[in-house]
């Protein structure tokens, strides 16, 4: 007497959580960099607004992954391939080590980004 055991379909959050945790520390970084304007750093007005629209994005975008919206990838992924030149360039230019350190975190949490939600769009499609 043979017993079978039933087929059991997983469910694969494993990359969306991964996804949208990751981007939501790319948002918290952009927020972070809010935190040096505020205190004094001579920031233009305009790279303010791009981090907080960056900010933004990266949340709405979080929320999609999360949801499973098809969107959601692709305004990830240019959300990061904007945020790593962003963060290098800040990196290089920030006078203080806090900012430096802060500008280090955004670019490389934007490449986790890209990686991340290239891996999960190739596991999808396969």
């Amino acid at each position: 007497m043979t017993t079978t055991r039933p087929t059991v379909q997983r469910n694969h959050l494993g990359p969306a959580i991964e996804s949208t945790v990751v981007l939501v520390l790319s948002a918290i970084v952009d927020f972070a960099n809010l935190g040096g304007y505020l205190s004094g750093a001579s920031i233009p007005p305009v790279i303010v607004g791009i981090w907080v629209v960056l900010g933004v994005s990266a949340l709405v975008a979080a929320g999609g992954l999360w949801a499973g919206r098809s969107w959601a990838a692709t305004l990830a992924i240019a959300l990061a391939a904007i945020t790593v030149p962003l963060g290098a360039i800040g990196a290089l230019t920030t006078d203080n080590t806090i900012g430096k350190a802060v500008a280090t975190a955004g670019a490389i949490l934007g490449l986790v980004v890209i990686a991340l939600v290239t891996a999960r769009a190739r596991r999808v499609a396969a």
